[in-house]
């Protein structure tokens, strides 16, 4: 199977793409098209077979329905009223799209992408293209790194601005040597980029030296955009401004005002930067996609229960990478112990926090458990089945029977 790609920036200017995909697997397609859903513009949204229209169904607000027996080609365009970052959507799973006369943004969501995706995945070929760049400018897109994998349309970016060289930083594992390409976004400058890259080394050596030597992808792009302080007016409210984990790649999207820095106890943007940056790293460890099966180690199988995903993926993800992130900031001792108070920031790690004192109590800790867990998947790649998985491993190596009051 092959899904071919092309994304045409000729009419930038009147900030619309002009998106073309040919689809060789004949009979009855799904595809998801989350830009549909709103906060972007989806219009002329047709099909065609062997030179002839074919009727397109929609399912709900963004799906739709194909069937042929030749290779089909869609065509839309995708524009867009933004002209600056607005994060991601509320409403659906969308990275807001941007143009102006010196950025193209495209992401998560822009994309259609067939329904069975996860079950198809590993046989199915994607190549994806820009045309009409302007001369002079480039692409930076985890969509190329390491090549389209099919995984990548589920999430993505795409940033194509003016060329210039992206700062480049080694990271020299146990098992694997890393290499990040860090470009900020144009017109902006970065709140401390060598701080950050920094920051990325000491993690990475805290990983591997107490859980486990990093195992992910060899090639990493870091895109650092940033929203005004105004995206929630412009977006009246329907977006959220921080960053995400993609196939080699993670893109940060937050706004550099007090207010969207305090929501997660920081005073500055980049504290805030920091702390979504470890967090996002520590995806390449555990994660909550089904796509992880391609750059984590702990990945969801795919009737894993959401909420049993999210706290193996995220919450144990956000209780170690939030406490190093303070760490590395100089906070007091206590802040991460004000910020899981019920009714804090992260209110919603205190059962985690409860577990591991009373495994401190036993001799062991909850790092030593999520060790376990990434040995355990490190010999065994398959995916999680739920958060009774947990307490398997925490009763197989360590002897301790306890009760599941995490979700």
């Amino acid at each position: 199977m092959r899904l071919a790609i092309t994304v045409s920036l000729q009419h930038y200017l009147d900030r619309r793409l002009d998106c073309a995909l040919v689809w060789d697997r004949p009979g009855v397609t799904t595809f998801e098209l989350a830009a549909l859903a709103g906060l972007a513009q989806v219009n002329d949204l047709t099909a065609e077979a062997d030179g002839k229209p074919l009727p397109i169904q929609m399912s709900d607000a963004a799906t739709f329905t194909i069937e042929a027996d030749l290779p089909i080609t869609l065509r839309y365009r995708l524009s867009t009223r933004f002209d600056a970052c607005m994060g991601a959507s509320r409403l659906c799973d969308l990275i807001v799209p941007f143009i102006n006369a010196e950025e193209v943004f495209l992401g998560t969501g822009a994309i259609p992408y067939p329904t069975d995706l996860p079950q198809i995945a590993d046989d199915l070929h994607v190549d994806f293209q820009i045309s009409d760049m302007p001369d002079g400018w480039q692409a930076f897109s985890s969509l190329s790194t390491g090549g389209a994998h099919p995984a990548k349309l589920d999430g993505f970016f795409c940033y194509c601005c003016p060329r210039r060289e992206p700062e480049i930083s080694v990271y020299e594992g146990k098992e694997k040597r890393v290499m990040f390409r860090w470009l900020t976004q144009h017109g902006t400058t970065s709140p401390d980029l060598p701080f950050l890259i920094a920051s990325t080394r000491r993690w990475l050596e805290w990983l591997e030296t107490n859980l486990a030597p990093y195992s992910g992808l060899e090639q990493i792009d870091v895109l650092l955009l940033r929203a005004p302080e105004d995206y929630l007016a412009q977006t009246d409210g329907n977006t959220f401004a921080t960053g995400e984990n993609v196939l080699n790649g993670i893109v940060a999207y937050g706004a550099d005002a007090p207010a969207e820095g305090a929501k997660y106890g920081y005073s500055t943007y980049r504290a805030f930067l920091v702390s979504g940056l470890l967090h996002e790293l520590l995806h390449f460890y555990t994660t909550a996609a089904w796509s992880g099966r391609y750059k984590s180690t702990l990945y969801p199988a795919p009737d894993c229960p959401r909420s049993d995903r999210r706290l193996i993926g995220e919450a144990l993800n956000l209780y170690f990478s939030e406490q190093f992130a303070l760490e590395l900031l100089g906070a007091p001792a206590e802040a991460f112990a004000e910020k899981i108070q019920p009714g804090g920031v992260f209110g919603s790690l205190a059962p985690l926090a409860d577990l591991d004192q009373a495994l401190h109590v036993r001799g062991t800790s909850l790092r030593a458990l999520f060790a376990a867990l990434l040995e355990r998947k490190r010999k065994d790649r398959t995916g999680y089945l739920s958060i009774d998985w947990m307490f398997t491993v925490l009763r197989e190596e360590f002897g301790i029977e306890w009760e599941n009051k995490l979700v």
